[in-house]
């Protein structure tokens, strides 16, 4: 396919258009149709988007579809809501401790790097309501969910109230520099930059999964890997879970966890797990389900599981995940 042009998934097909174009092995992207978060998608190579397409095109609410097996720079989501005259020291104070403490822990994981000279791009989307930063650091992992795992680590020392940490998910949809969600007029931009200023350098350093950068050296890709004691005591601390999580395997624990999910109710016998999970991010839906909850169920015998999900916006109410050996 040519990598210099847009490709948009045909309007006739009844396939999932962010499948189709995640089949076309080109970066994927997606822009805002609606206040309601409805979402269609393109894919181009990067150097067009950015030099061309992105450059050019005057309303952005452009988001980066983020792969979950592609290497993936360390990246963060900060939002507050104002409640209080403090409310803007607070957030401040904890976002400069949680990236000071941040840069400081991979300095002690990787002894290679320079904690002076790592780049690091600082993107301001904050209102008179809502403060809202994004962060990319320059560190390369293997893949989304090493990301998360990163990041987990790093909750387990360092507190941020304002971090989001629900976004390491499958095909995240991660807003772009100088990009604003529909019906808003906050876009986001480096702080001190003008709100129509474009920089293509800002936007390459920026582009999470862009590893091929036009005259810059590759970034080193780079593997963690979370002590499974960790491991268990961050999935339960991210799945919230009100029931005890003692009995079920780990790695379920974490599935859940990585798709924001809350385990409400779980039960297990000699034949069947059973799990009632809310706020789920749904595969169908591409959003969080926040009403409705979804039932996740896992067959010893057969080692395949499934999920139901419960909210009606889903067009699928019934899908198998394979045969999945991994959560024993």
């Amino acid at each position: 396919m040519d990598r210099v042009s847009l490709w948009f998934p045909p309007s006739n097909s009844s396939k999932s258009k962010l499948a189709l174009c995640l089949n076309q092995n080109l970066p994927v992207f997606a822009q805002d149709v609606n206040a309601l978060g409805a979402k269609s998608f393109f894919c181009c190579g990067y150097s067009f988007f950015v030099d061309h397409f992105y450059k050019k095109k005057k309303e952005k609410r452009i988001y980066e579809v983020l792969r979950f097996d592609k290497p993936t720079k360390l990246f963060f989501d900060f939002d507050q809501d104002i409640i209080a005259a403090d409310t803007k020291q607070s957030f401040e104070q904890e976002f400069d401790g949680f990236l000071n403490g941040t840069l400081g822990v991979l300095a002690s994981t990787f002894d290679d790097l320079n904690i002076e000279t790592i780049p690091m791009v600082v993107l301001d989307a904050s209102t008179t309501k809502k403060l809202s930063r994004h962060v990319i650091i320059d560190v390369l992992f293997e893949n989304m969910s090493t990301v998360k795992d990163f990041v987990s680590f790093l909750q387990l020392s360092l507190v941020c109230s304002s971090l989001d940490a629900k976004i390491y998910t499958r095909n995240r949809a991660f807003r772009l520099i100088y990009s604003e969600k529909y019906g808003k007029k906050n876009p986001l931009i480096r702080i001190g930059d003008a709100a129509d200023s474009y920089n293509a350098e800002a936007v390459y350093q920026s582009l999470i999964q862009a590893v091929h950068r036009p005259g810059k050296a590759l970034l080193p890709v780079r593997t963690f890997t979370l002590p499974q004691s960790k491991k268990r005591r961050f999935c339960e601390m991210g799945s919230k879970s009100t029931v005890n999580t003692n009995e079920l395997p780990l790695n379920l624990i974490c599935y859940i966890a990585n798709l924001g999910g809350i385990i409400r109710t779980a039960s297990k016998d000699d034949q069947f797990i059973k799990l009632v999970v809310g706020q789920m991010f749904c595969p169908f839906k591409q959003d969080f389900h926040k009403n409705n909850n979804a039932y996740f169920t896992f067959h010893f015998a057969s080692r395949r599981s499934w999920w139901k999900c419960a909210d009606p916006c889903c067009p699928q109410i019934h899908y198998d995940i394979e045969t999945n050996d991994w959560i024993l």
